[in-house]
């Protein structure tokens, strides 16, 4: 019987056996490695001393300390940049919130610096209108002026339904400002003292010299100073002294303070002597003012500002029956006193003159008239 042949295994079947089996060595040789390597971990971490590390501790923390660095720093830098991210915008919102802060608190603080100077300014006022209460003051605040630096002529919020009338002083609390120029209903208008046509009857109060101040101030002028002309030629004013008004011109109550005497001009002739007068209120800071209402009077209770002139007596008739009396009869031609008859007496008894006879004048008398005057000559 005939044998049969053996026919060898495929080759691809082998190959795959072959491999089936290194893998499955290599498996077991993996595990054993795993094993060996954990029981190594835990005999040196069960045996090390206390405060020492292992030497697979120190390899792994020697391996992985560059990485963690460099991880480290990374998050150091990113978390930097979300921090100052969030911090700029928390920085800048903090900001914006305190600018309006320091408006509204500097706002405050202006305001309150504006209320106290107007407190300190009003309560002056106070002051000066108890000083002059007899004087009948209203307060009033400045509305308007004309163009220029100073305040030569300005309008005030009073007028006659005020009881403000043209010429009254105006003051505050610092001294004299000027008088009422125009009045209108609800406003007035006011001149100082230092405008070119400003003129007030003055006095130094030390030595009590009398002069008249006139105003000086122009549109480019530096300072307000006035002058003062009609002082006496000896005086001993020196600089300092102060100038109050003398009421001499009618208009301004005695007693103002006007200001200080800044500078004496001596010259030769009278007519060019004079002093400079530095007033007593601020010119470029007129707010408030005050209105003397009262006018001027002088010490027997008359107006000073208009005097009436007293007129003339005029002869009045004796009573009489109401005939007209006879011309007056000389007792001398050669005197000029003349004599008035006596009036007729009160009686209805008319005397009677001779039946027939006719009254005979009386003749005029002779006279010279070189010896009179032009209205005691006699005409026929």
């Amino acid at each position: 019987m005939p044998q049969k042949k053996k026919t060898k295994p495929n080759a691809k079947v082998a190959k795959t056996a072959k491999r089936q089996k290194s893998s499955r060595w290599g498996r077991i040789a993996f595990a054993l490695l795993v094993v060996m390597t954990v029981i190594a971990l835990g005999f040196f971490l069960v045996l090390r001393e206390e405060g020492q590390q292992s030497v697979a501790e120190n390899a792994v923390g020697t391996v992985f300390q560059p990485v963690e660095n460099a991880l480290s720093t990374v998050t150091r830098g990113i978390r930097g940049i979300i921090n100052g991210a969030r911090d700029y915008w928390t920085i800048s919102e903090n900001y914006q919130v305190a600018q309006q802060e320091n408006m509204k608190l500097r706002m405050q603080l202006e305001a309150l610096e504006e209320a106290q100077q107007e407190n300190k300014r009003l309560n002056e006022l106070l002051d000066a209108k108890t000083l002059y209460s007899s004087s009948d003051p209203v307060f009033a605040r400045v509305i308007g002026r004309d163009p220029g630096v100073w305040f030569e002529t300005f309008t005030i919020d009073r007028g006659t339904k005020d009881g403000v009338g043209i010429n009254m002083a105006v003051i505050t609390g610092d001294g004299l400002v000027g008088r009422i120029l125009e009045v209108g209903l609800n406003y007035s208008k006011v001149m100082s003292v230092i405008d070119t046509r400003s003129s007030v009857a003055c006095l130094i109060e030390r030595t009590r010299d009398n002069g008249v101040m006139h105003g000086e101030i122009a549109s480019d002028s530096v300072t307000d100073e006035c002058n003062m002309y009609y002082l006496p030629k000896i005086n001993d004013i020196i600089p300092g002294d102060v100038v109050l008004t003398s009421g001499m011109d009618g208009i301004f109550p005695k007693g103002l303070t006007v200001g200080t005497v800044k500078a004496v001009a001596r010259q030769s002739d009278l007519s060019d002597q004079y002093i400079v007068v530095a007033p007593s209120v601020d010119f470029l800071h007129v707010e408030e003012v005050l209105v003397l209402r009262e006018e001027t009077e002088d010490e027997e209770g008359s107006h000073a500002v208009l005097h009436t002139p007293t007129p003339r007596p005029t002869a009045e008739p004796t009573p009489g029956t109401g005939e007209e009396e006879p011309e007056p009869t000389p007792d001398d031609p050669n005197e000029q006193t003349w004599t008035r008859p006596s009036a007729m007496p009160d009686t209805d008894e008319i005397p009677e003159t001779e039946s027939g006879a006719e009254p005979t004048p009386t003749p005029a008398p002779s006279i010279d008239p070189s010896g009179l005057k032009p209205e005691d000559i006699w005409t026929t």
